[in-house]
């Protein structure tokens, strides 16, 4: 499944999306309860390895939309490093989010 994440700067948030037809293009988002939306504001670290193009997403604790429990953490794999570190940039060097560099 083709999906990405969108900027959507009035609302201040990344919002999820989901390839739902080739013939015509079509983008859609997962409904209630599933939502991968990310709001920077939300976010305490990113957390990447060289070499890897996965990145976990760590959430303040108790942080949560009007449609969500809690998040935790979430995974993101991304399939180049180019788009990977894009998004590292964006959300580090534009929206401020600590991003934490591990070991492999």
């Amino acid at each position: 499944m083709t999906q990405y994440w969108h900027w959507v700067a009035d609302g201040k948030v990344i919002e999820h999306q989901v390839l739902k037809s080739l013939r015509p293009i079509k983008w859609s988002v997962f409904k209630k309860p599933y939502n991968f939306h990310l709001k920077p504001a939300d976010i305490k670290e990113v957390t990447f390895a060289q070499g890897s193009t996965c990145v976990i997403v760590t959430h303040w604790k108790g942080r949560e939309g009007k449609d969500i429990e809690p998040r935790g953490e979430m995974m993101a794999l991304f399939e180049r490093d180019l788009t990977k570190r894009r998004f590292l940039s964006f959300l580090g060097y534009e929206n401020g989010v600590n991003i934490v560099e591990m070991e492999k």
